[in-house]
Parts: C-alpha cells; sequence; structure tokens
C-alpha cells in the first residue's frame, strides 16, 4: 500500500510517511469536510459501494460531531468516531437508556479528518455491551477500541445473518441519583413521591397493610406498630447488571426494595428498609448487601432479604445497595423531618 502523509498525498519518498493499516479507506472525494461523523459515514458508504452492497439507510435529522444513530437494514447502529490513533471510545449512553433510541450494534470508526482517512475497526453487539458490567452512575463511558471486532465485515455478517428482532433493545440503567436534596418521608403519608425516587420507578402501595401478607418476612406489627406508608422499588439483574425502571423490563431475576413506614397512627417510629425477591421462594442475586448509613439504624438479616431498621431521628438516612463491594444503587438521602414521636 502506498503510504499517505498526513495530508493524504502520496509519497515518492516516504521517510516521514505514515504506516496505515490495510484496512484503512481513502475517501474518494477530496473536497469532503466536516465533522468526524460525517467522514465516518461517507466512508461507510463508500466502503459498502465498493463492496456491491446498497442496504437501506435511514439518516437521522442530526447528529453529534463524534456518534451517529443510524438504520441499516432495520437494525439501529450507533456510528463512533474516534481520533485515528486512538486506544479508547467514548461512549454517551443517552441513547441506551430509552426504548425507542437504544442500540442495537455499534461500529467504531477511527478518522483522520485532514487525511480524509477512516477505519472502520469493528463492531460491539447490545448484549456484548451490557456484558461488560458498566458502572451505573456514569452518564459517559470509555471503552477499549480493542472490544470492537470485526471490522465492516462483522457488521454485514450479523445483519445477513439475523433479523433485527434477533437483537431486542438493552437499556443501560439510568444513574442513581447523587443529589443531596434530602427527600421528607412525611410526603409519603400525603401520598406524594419525590421526583427523585420515581426517577427509579419507585411507587406508593396503595395498601400498606397489603404489602406484607404473603412476604417471606413480614414486619412483625409487635414490634413495628401499623404500617404507614410502602415505597417499593421494583429491581432486576439483567446480563449481570442491576437495573431498575424501564431497564428492567428484559431482567429474569426480579426483586424489589421496600421501605415501609411504620408506627402508630399520624406518627412513625421507624423505617424499616427489606430488600426481597419479588417472588416468595425465590433467591436474590449472590453478592448483595443492603447498607444503611443513620445514627439509629439497627442491622437485621431474615430469610432470603436483608432487611434493616432504622429509628426515628434527626440525622439524614443514607442507603445504598452494594453488590460484590461496589455501589449499584445509591438512594437520595431521606429525612423523617418532624413525622416522629415529637411530631
Amino acid at each position: 500500500m502506498t503510504p499517505i502523509n498526513p495530508l493524504g498525498d502520496p509519497l515518492a519518498e516516504p521517510p516521514l510517511a505514515l504506516p496505515l493499516p490495510e484496512d484503512a479507506v481513502l475517501l474518494d472525494d477530496p473536497a469532503l469536510e466536516g465533522p468526524a461523523s460525517a467522514l465516518a459515514l461517507a466512508a461507510l458508504r463508500q466502503q459498502l459501494q465498493d463492496l456491491g452492497f446498497q442496504p437501506a439507510l435511514t439518516l437521522p435529522a442530526s447528529s453529534e460531531p463524534t456518534h451517529t444513530l443510524l438504520g441499516i437494514e432495520g437494525f439501529r447502529v450507533q456510528l463512533i468516531s474516534v481520533p485515528f490513533w486512538a486506544e479508547v471510545v467514548p461512549l454517551a449512553t443517552a441513547p441506551w437508556r430509552q426504548r425507542s433510541s437504544a442500540p442495537q450494534l455499534m461500529l467504531a470508526a477511527c478518522v483522520e479528518p485532514e487525511a480524509r482517512v477512516v477505519r472502520l475497526v469493528g463492531v460491539l453487539t447490545n448484549a456484548e455491551l451490557l456484558a461488560l458490567a458498566l458502572p451505573p452512575s456514569q452518564d459517559d463511558l470509555a471503552l477499549p477500541l480493542e472490544r470492537f471486532r470485526g471490522g465492516l465485515e462483522r457488521l454485514l455478517t450479523l445483519m445477513t445473518l439475523l433479523r433485527p428482532e434477533a437483537l431486542p433493545p438493552l437499556l443501560l440503567p439510568l444513574p442513581s441519583p447523587n443529589s443531596t436534596a434530602l427527600v421528607s418521608v412525611l410526603d409519603w403519608l400525603a401520598g406524594q413521591l419525590d421526583q427523585a425516587l420515581t426517577a427509579l420507578g419507585a411507587e406508593l402501595m396503595p395498601n400498606p397493610a397489603a404489602a406484607f401478607r404473603s412476604r417471606a418476612t413480614p414486619v412483625r406489627r409487635e414490634e413495628s406498630g401499623a404500617v404507614q406508608a410502602v415505597v417499593r422499588i421494583p429491581l432486576g439483574l439483567v446480563n449481570g447488571t442491576i437495573r431498575w425502571g424501564d431497564g428492567r423490563a428484559e431482567a429474569i431475576e426480579r426483586f424489589q426494595l421496600l421501605l415501609t413506614l411504620c408506627g402508630p397512627k399520624g406518627r412513625v417510629q421507624e423505617l424499616v428498609v427489606h430488600l426481597e425477591p419479588q417472588l416468595q421462594g425465590d433467591l436474590l442475586p449472590d453478592g448483595l448487601r443492603l447498607v444503611v448509613k443513620a445514627l439509629a439504624a439497627q442491622v437485621q438479616t431474615s430469610g432470603d432479604g436483608l432487611e434493616v431498621r432504622v429509628s426515628w431521628g434527626d440525622e439524614p438516612i443514607g442507603i445504598q445497595l452494594e453488590r460484590h463491594g461496589e455501589v449499584v444503587l445509591d438512594l437520595p438521602p431521606l429525612l423523617f423531618n418532624g413525622c416522629g414521636p415529637g411530631a
């Protein structure tokens, strides 16, 4: 292959020539300009045309400088552009958190704008992405370039052998709210739920007393008093990742976090934090542990779930869910806020 200098001109004597990979493509149009995503798209079209492949291609109304979400033969493909000699691929996770836009395939392209040289490195499927045990709290991720394999050939092979429905949308979990704003549990008694909790898919149980009728580890009323309110956060395990909200739809292993206010009518004596399987008799995923930070916390483990009791007090209550020592869910801090014995 003829060496190409950074300006894209063949060199008769190439002492400073840049050795390019064999699969790099020199764009045909010398006047082509634009962001890296536009050059990567032009290279994709050029290579498809050279191979005699003319797929149904749907272009977005707009694209980011380094990201383009394409429709190719019914597949949603995220085309990601990086500098030519990059070793990591920055991934914007926003499209992966909504079912309507979650990509099924990612195609990484290394782009040298001045030389108009592009290399289509390879493909990462949605299942392969979620199998990487990604941290749930980040809006942007950095993936090793080596994770993208097979070049354009793998993309064509996948689209030839599979139908789009064979790669159902898989969603990344939404970042846990890490705002320092306090959430008052007093609102639960009035039937209101803070937005920071609803973002996690939390819901108020309509009949608090019924929440424990068929549970493996019911709250004992002689210890806790009457149930005043119950907030339920459904959770699930998808490809080894804890997920909530819409991201839980594909989960086979399902469980839930229950936040129960107990005490005599109109007052709250304690908050019971309980993690349990959704169905009686099921087991929780391995490695789960509840961490509750409060001065008056009393920890009790029972049955298949974890249970933590927090007596009334003025201190904020921090609740985290850990798996194998890593925080996978971090709730906004809760506060009794005047609904206790002295209210």
